[in-house]
């Protein structure tokens, strides 16, 4: 009690983690930026905003709603999320799911493992695939697609500038053809 009588107000406290959820690390240094709608729980972990989660092992949550799942990933916006160990997902509504996938724009998602998706609503589904730029999709393995609007979802495709398309395959090996289709954008191939 304050000598004026009033009730000082008691931070909030990181959510506990036990052994049994928790067995590695337990929640040594965790917190919840005093915030009593967020939840932290796991070594280092950092769930800083209403509703903000961070339950792996270094996992940071910044902003209204953001969720980081996996060990060291990081969402960073109202309503990112990021499970994928050593995922960010950097914009409102972004969404890394991948391992070390990286979604970086509003509302850009990154599912696939080592996938990048950068720009705003860009998406990147195929292991090691990237889409760069507003809209940009990419859901191949080793996919690229890099501009505005550009698509690649064949395997190894790639789509190179705004509105492009690729939906070929690339294979390569012996007694393998090369099934790729790349266009520029602009009708070319």
């Amino acid at each position: 009690m304050l000598a004026t009588g009033l009730v000082a107000p008691t931070p909030s406290q990181a959510f506990t983690c036990d052994s049994v959820t928790n067995p590695a690390g337990g929640n040594a240094g965790a917190t919840d930026g005093g915030n009593a709608t967020a939840t932290a729980c796991g070594q280092n972990a950092n769930a800083n905003g209403v509703f903000a989660t961070a339950t792996g092992s270094f996992a940071s949550a910044n902003g209204g709603a953001a969720t980081a799942a996996g060990n060291g990933s990081t969402a960073n916006g109202a309503n990112a999320t990021a499970t994928g160990q050593g995922s960010l997902a950097n914009g409102a509504f972004a969404t890394a799911t991948g391992q070390l996938s990286n979604a970086n724009g509003s509302a850009a998602t990154a599912t696939g493992q080592f996938s990048r998706a950068n720009g705003d609503r860009a998406t990147a589904t195929g292991e090691t695939s990237f889409a760069n730029g507003v809209n940009a999709t990419a859901t191949g393995q080793n996919a690229v697609a890099e501009g505005a609007n550009a698509t690649a979802t064949g395997v190894s495709s790639l789509a190179n500038g705004a509105n492009a398309t690729a939906t070929g395959r690339h294979r390569d090996g012996p007694g393998r053809q090369r099934h790729r289709r790349e266009s520029k954008g602009d009708g070319t191939e």
